[in-house]
């Protein structure tokens, strides 16, 4: 008997191709846990497979646990740990695990960027950009920390900081119409039609589906500029 079982799902067809590919990793990863029940990888794992793919949080939730009983180090079951706990609503446990991580001296930039999330939905917004910004000296090409800081600080009234964040964003995906919606309405806010204009008119270069709404925003912005 051939030991390559995996050709099976390689060569399978149809509609079932997917789920049938999850449930043989599945099936190996929990074989791993029984036949090595000290090693926290074979948890985390089983843990990973159930939490994207099985959209099962609690069974997730179990090995993820599991693996950190066997290594409180695993630095990876933090940071799932910390989304389980979020899309439960127990921000407290949230917060608990990513500081723990912390203070094992396990952070990293997702670590940084999960607490950030948490202390911005507390509105906790100073700590919030102070992680934020620990996630930037880690990666700082990390987009969504840019893009965090910048809605930060347009809800703290610090406009043109929040345009000098985004403008750095726009540097790093010069595609992203988000940004240039952002960019467009700050320069409004603070009086700067022309800008408003540019960025409006990058919205339509960009083919958002918004196109006419800008164009109609174009046109009132240079009424009001040239009148």
């Amino acid at each position: 008997k051939s030991p390559f079982v995996i050709h099976h799902y390689q060569y399978s067809r149809g509609k079932d191709f997917v789920r049938d590919k999850q449930l043989y990793y599945l099936e190996l990863t929990l074989k791993k846990t029984k036949e090595q029940p000290t090693k926290p990888k074979a948890y985390a794992d089983a843990g990973i497979i159930y939490y994207n793919y099985k959209k099962d949080s609690e069974k997730a939730l179990f090995y993820f646990q599991k693996a950190l009983e066997i290594d409180k180090t695993y630095k990876q079951a933090y940071n799932y740990l910390s989304k389980i706990f979020m899309q439960q609503g127990k921000k407290k446990e949230a917060i608990e695990i990513l500081n723990r991580s912390i203070n094992l001296g396990l952070e990293d930039e997702t670590t940084y960027f999960n607490l950030g999330v948490i202390y911005m939905q507390e509105d906790k917004l100073e700590e919030a950009v102070s992680l934020f910004n620990k996630v930037l000296a880690i990666n700082p090409n990390k987009l969504a920390a840019y893009y965090n800081i910048g809605l930060i600080l347009i809800k703290l009234n610090k406009f043109n900081q929040s345009i000098e964040v985004f403008k750095k964003a726009v540097n790093i995906d010069p595609h992203d119409t988000r940004i240039y919606l952002h960019l467009a309405k700050l320069h409004e806010k603070i009086n700067e039609p022309k800008k408003a204009i540019r960025y409006y008119k990058q919205l339509i270069n960009l083919n958002h589906p918004n196109k006419q709404e800008f164009l109609d925003k174009i046109y009132k912005l240079e009424n009001k500029l040239y009148k």
